[in-house]
């Protein structure tokens, strides 16, 4: 998908839409609809010949800069698979800049340059079929040059562009070499100076009499089916949903401001802070009165999620299409690095290496977006949108079973606020695993949370999801045993957890142990792997932990020096801001985390007040800083935060609203005694 409607809608519209209103797709016609589309897209490409151009880009091997060999790209219309590919791409666009080529290989091998600056060649081969004659030229960047021919035609070659050659209709074949310097890159085929790929067919192989009858109908066709089902779809939940003006109105406005803004961020036009300070707009949504149907996870969805889902693609918009060069050394480079190991070279299994220095499964997540997106890196950003979503989703679940719908909204967007203006915001798109490894967990909280509907999939999808979240990231492990504890209600006050009889009245201990099994089962077949490799079976074996250990001088069990390191990191996850020595008043930005960790400390201590938090939340976020006490988190500030910062706010939110609940009730008793207490005076002065 590298084209800008391709990315959006089928990359983001259509996950939401497959969560918000699934029902739609029960419906018999709606399966016939869908079932007709993909059974067409069988049938082109079965019949009919790929349209575009082959691109085959020859370069050095990564391996040995002296062997050349044909590239590959993130592209799955090309031969990814094959060890010999016949084309690196299929080139169907103009490229209008060096991020547009299909260059994803570059990674690889250029160290820390910022662009790729290797000498590459590119043939093109593949037909042409105008059905009325017309001139073609192309423009070129000013390091490239371009030879070939065009037909009978040969086209000279140039620095900036080649004259054009005048092409009768028919079918006449391409083959062209353009060699790539530099990183002035460009490559745009005009048809009469216009968009060639828009006027003219293209194939890659000789085209028959049904490409040329039938491409661009059919093409056509499967455009407007897509949108058709699209259409309908937003047509069905809003019929179901019928969102009042109000409501409507806030969705539209606060998504088009929330895009505009997106685009300035992206475009570098007003304040650097503005775009990060933008979320707190949000907060109007407190002010739109919604109705009872909507007053729940889906109504919080349209009223924040679609908003900030809106800035997130409008900050996407240049990164459609477009590749993204990692510098070498770092943990993005290095996933990049794996997935194409994995999905390249066929290292499935293995996952590029035989223990894991890095993180695991997050390099499977970056090939399977890759292939979806092409070469750009755009799904990491959508990924990430979406992940950040799903856990301040949980923070309004569980601020609204406790205090209502209004307050649970607040912890929704002071949640994103506190990703987005945190230093979190520079690993957002980042490709990093941490706001997958955190996603993954929270799903696994929805549905453990879902679990107690009767609904016996939803311990093992949540035991599912507790597993990846693990894979993506090992030190997770301890907050996903502590998810285990949300088989119980949210109702359940934390103080209870002291009392085993009283647990077992609300719900089965059976979900919970077959949850903590299935966790267990998990890390088993990690440790069976690190066995298969090495020979050792364990979980940690080879990995990076050993760097994030923490040094702790063999002595008494906890001297004053241990506590007091101990107390250091653990500050450094709670503060968000991963400093040591910063205070909140120099940082006041996870205010809100540590007011939310805090407050769960002392409702499972039983304190008065903070012992009427919900236990299951009160675990969980004790349970994402657990990894603390024995591992240092080392660069990108807040990125051991993140599996934190849901939980934690969604706490903080709950004791404000307790203290506010309790002001509440002491002013209303204090001004009936002032009341008593001047009838009392009143009946005095009468009886006198």
């Amino acid at each position: 998908m590298d084209r800008g409607w391709e990315a959006v809608l089928l990359g983001m519209l259509l996950p939401v839409l497959l969560w918000f209103h699934s029902v739609f797709l029960r419906k018999s016609w709606v399966k016939a609809l869908i079932a007709g589309l993909l059974v067409l897209k069988l049938c082109m490409s079965f019949f009919l010949t790929q349209a575009g151009w082959c691109g085959r880009i020859i370069g050095p091997d990564y391996r040995d800069a002296d062997t050349l060999i044909v590239e590959k790209s993130w592209d799955v219309r090309a031969d990814w698979r094959s060890k010999e590919p016949r084309c690196s791409a299929v080139i169907d666009r103009p490229y209008l800049d060096g991020p547009g080529f299909p260059v994803w290989f570059s990674n690889l091998s250029r160290g820390t340059r910022k662009e790729p600056l290797s000498t590459y060649t590119m043939e093109v081969e593949g037909f042409i079929a105008p059905r009325q004659a017309g001139e073609l030229s192309f423009k070129i960047g000013p390091d490239m040059l371009l030879e070939g021919r065009v037909g009978s035609h040969s086209v000279g070659q140039g620095k900036g562009g080649a004259p054009g050659v005048w092409i009768e209709p028919g079918v006449h074949p391409v083959l062209l070499e353009i060699v790539l310097t530099g990183s002035s890159w460009r490559f745009e085929p005009l048809w009469n100076g216009g968009d060639m790929w828009r006027e003219v067919d293209t194939t890659v192989k000789q085209p028959n009499r049904l490409d040329r009858m039938l491409s661009k109908p059919l093409g056509f066709i499967v455009l407007v089916w897509v949108w058709v089902i699209l259409a309908l779809w937003l047509r069905s939940a809003f019929r179901v949903y019928r969102p009042a003006p109000a409501f409507l109105t806030w969705v539209l406005g606060a998504s088009f401001v929330m895009a505009l803004i997106g685009w300035m961020e992206t475009h570098s036009v007003g304040s650097v802070h503005l775009p990060r300070l933008a979320i707190l707009l949000l907060l109007g949504c407190l002010g739109i009165p919604a109705a009872l149907p909507l007053r729940n996870l889906r109504g919080a969805f349209l009223l924040v999620g679609v908003p900030w889902l809106s800035f997130s693609v409008a900050r996407s918009l240049d990164l459609i299409g477009k590749v993204s060069f990692y510098p070498s050394g770092d943990d993005w480079f290095a996933f990049q690095w794996f997935a194409h190991q994995i999905f390249m070279e066929g290292r499935w299994l293995e996952g590029g290496e035989p223990v894991f220095q890095v993180q695991p499964l997050y390099r499977w997540v970056v090939g399977l977006l890759h292939l979806v997106f092409g070469d750009s890196s755009v799904g990491e950003l959508y990924w990430d949108s979406i992940g950040l979503l799903i856990m301040s989703l949980f923070a309004f679940h569980v601020v609204k079973k406790f205090s209502g719908f209004k307050p649970g909204l607040f912890a929704l967007v002071v949640t994103l606020a506190t990703f987005v203006i945190g230093p979190v915001w520079a690993v957002i798109g980042r490709g990093l695993a941490d706001i997958s490894g955190a996603a993954f967990a929270y799903l696994a909280c929805f549905w453990l949370l879902r679990s107690r509907l009767r609904d016996p999939r939803g311990v093992v999808l949540a035991g599912f999801f507790a597993v990846l979240a693990f894979y993506t990231r090992l030190n997770h492990l301890p907050f996903v045993i502590a998810i285990g504890v949300l088989v119980w209600p949210l109702s359940v006050p934390a103080e209870r957890w002291i009392h085993p009889r009283h647990m077992l009245r609300y719900t089965s201990v059976g979900p919970f142990i077959l949850y903590e099994l299935l966790i267990a089962a998990g890390v088993a077949l990690f440790a069976l792997r690190t066995w298969h490799y090495t020979g050792v079976f364990s979980v940690m074996h080879g990995t990076i932990a050993g760097y994030h250990w923490m040094e702790l001088a063999p002595a008494a069990i906890l001297p004053g020096e241990i506590l007091h390191k101990i107390l250091i990191n653990v500050l450094r996850v709670v503060s968000v801001h991963g400093m040591p020595g910063r205070s909140l008043l120099e940082d006041p930005r996870g205010v809100l985390v540590m007011l939310g960790a805090f407050s769960a400390l002392l409702a499972v201590l039983r304190v008065p007040g903070p012992r009427r938090l919900p236990l299951g939340p009160c675990v969980v976020c004790l349970g994402a800083i657990v990894f603390s006490l024995y591992l240092v988190g080392r660069a990108y500030p807040g990125r051991f935060s993140i599996h934190l910062i849901p939980a934690a706010t969604a706490l903080a939110v709950c004791t404000l609203s307790l203290v506010f609940n309790d002001l509440k009730t002491w002013i209303g008793m204090a001004g009936s005694l002032l009341e008593k207490k001047d009838r009392s005076a009143k009946l005095l002065q009468m009886r006198r």
